[in-house]
């Protein structure tokens, strides 16, 4: 897809529309997109086109008649005076939205490990596009990954589910097939439903209801589950390593504003396990970050954000711990790494963020990026300052793996790990969590329906049996999971 970015502003789709994609056959086909506020735009697709003006807050629709199936591909044109934006080779066909749980999530190519299926999937009728898995407190707008066509190369990645189905329906009506893949595992199904839905629903009142009793406990109830924690690898010191037993880098003040460079490798993505853990292991890595602030103006407040870190991780800067987070807090791994940093440590000059990550029980995972890492300020004026790129990385030791669920190899745990844990606004279960990151974006299009597959989440979590006579699947288009759906429908 192209994007003009004439005067400063860019012009364009929202990331949902996209080169390669599938529109929704038989309904009209709202085209959406972003331009200076009162812009006049003309959207063009075939021998159809439409006209709109953008808003006051940049957003600006056109409507194109319904169409039929149509497996010659077009161009999908919007022009704003002298500037074009182009999605190439576009479809018309069947859109499909396949949510749900990890039954959903499992990509053909886990179910397929001799890439048998896979190397007779060659179909360009059948398009997807995959949602990063994130989750927010607010719905975001944007798409990472581009829509593609099913390929030996490509299939692989798409749900299992979503393949299987896409093939069949392709197949019977002879018609293109979009596939917009959106699941996320051990998901509640009030996760997938919007803050709006959840307020406005009357069968949705336990929901809210259960929502603010959670925030108004929330502190309590990770201060209980923390002295659980403690209590547990208290009873179980003896058959757990000890990280502190270990090099660990603060020995060797790793975390100082300045380190000898000398063993430390260039890191293009920080707060990875692989490529410095063996996957059989656990062990500590060190990230460090210098970087320089130019002339301030005057002391400011700024907060320090590098997403999620999927460990235990220990924050420095230029040498003073802002904060950490542990193995004995909630969901630790999901919340984001967000720190402020005092003014008094702002000064204009060189500095430095270390990190010391602790990787334990399968830690170490990739997690999308909904925002740059970086400095951003807490006051008007302020400017941010990126800490994208330029990251190094060193370890600082690897250790036994500490295993959750041992194997009969490993040594057993005394007492077994406290479970669950409680419910948290950064949690997967929170309501409206998983509808904000990943299908909030999807709102901008068009499509027939949505299949779901997952398995049973705990009535003491998700209890949708209060809402809907139906089965609490997520799996089940009826009950709760009828809420994101009916979301799409009036949304658009």
């Amino acid at each position: 897809m192209q994007y003009s970015k004439n005067r400063g502003v860019t012009f364009s789709f929202s990331s949902i529309f996209g080169s390669h994609m599938v529109l929704q056959q038989g309904t009209s086909i709202a085209v959406r997109g972003f331009a200076l506020p009162g812009t006049e735009i003309r959207v063009t697709f075939g021998t159809n086109s439409a006209s709109t003006i953008s808003s006051g807050d940049g957003r600006w629709k056109a409507e194109l008649p319904p169409m039929k199936a149509d497996s010659v591909a077009k161009p999908l044109i919007a022009t704003a005076g002298n500037e074009r934006i182009v999605c190439e080779d576009v479809l018309v066909g069947e859109v499909w939205l396949c949510s749900g749980q990890s039954n959903m999530n499992t990509p053909l190519s886990e179910c397929d490990p001799e890439g048998i299926e896979q190397s007779k999937a060659n179909f360009s009728g059948i398009r997807f596009i995959r949602t990063e898995s994130r989750m927010c407190g607010i719905p975001l707008e944007t798409c990472a990954d581009p829509w593609q066509a099913i390929t030996p190369k490509s299939a692989g990645m798409l749900s299992c589910i979503g393949y299987y189905f896409a093939k069949k329906i392709h197949q019977s009506l002879s018609a293109p097939i979009g596939i917009i893949h959106s699941a996320w595992g051990s998901a509640s199904a009030e996760a997938f439903i919007s803050q709006e839905g959840i307020e406005k629903s009357p069968r949705l009142a336990h929901v809210r209801e259960r929502r603010d009793k959670l925030l108004a406990n929330c502190d309590a109830a990770c201060q209980e589950y923390t002295a659980r924690m403690n209590k547990w690898y208290q009873e179980n010191a003896s058959v757990l390593p000890d990280p502190e037993k270990y090099a660990n880098g603060i020995d060797s003040n790793w975390q100082a504003k300045t380190v000898d460079p000398a063993g430390w490798a260039p890191c293009e993505k920080p707060f990875l396990k692989a490529g410095h853990i063996p996957s059989a292991n656990d062990g500590i890595v060190w990230y460090r970050r210098e970087f320089q602030i130019p002339c301030l103006p005057e002391p400011q407040e700024y907060v320090l954000d590098l997403g999620i870190i999927d460990g235990q991780a220990s924050i420095y800067f230029d040498g003073e711990l802002l904060g950490k987070s542990s193995d004995c807090d909630p969901i630790f791994w999901l919340k984001p790494a967000t720190y402020r940093v005092p003014a008094r440590l702002l000064t204009t000059g060189s500095h430095s963020i270390a990190v010391r990550a602790l990787f334990q029980f399968c830690a170490g995972n990739p997690y999308p990026v909904t925002k740059p890492l970086g400095l951003y300020p807490l006051s008007n004026g302020g400017e941010f300052h990126s800490l994208e790129g330029g990251w190094t990385s060193r370890v600082a030791c690897e250790m036994p793996r500490a295993s959750t669920f041992p194997a009969p190899h490993e040594k057993q745990l005394i007492t077994p790990r406290p479970w669950p844990w409680p419910e948290v606004p950064w949690d997967m279960r929170f309501p409206s969590r998983i509808f904000n990151g990943i299908i909030a974006p999807l709102t901008a299009f068009r499509f027939k329906a949505c299949f779901g597959s997952g398995g049973v989440t705990p009535a003491d979590t998700m209890n949708m049996s209060r809402s809907s006579p139906h089965s609490s699947r997520i799996g089940d288009i009826s009950g709760a999971g009828n809420c994101f759906l009916a979301r799409f429908r009036f949304a658009i």
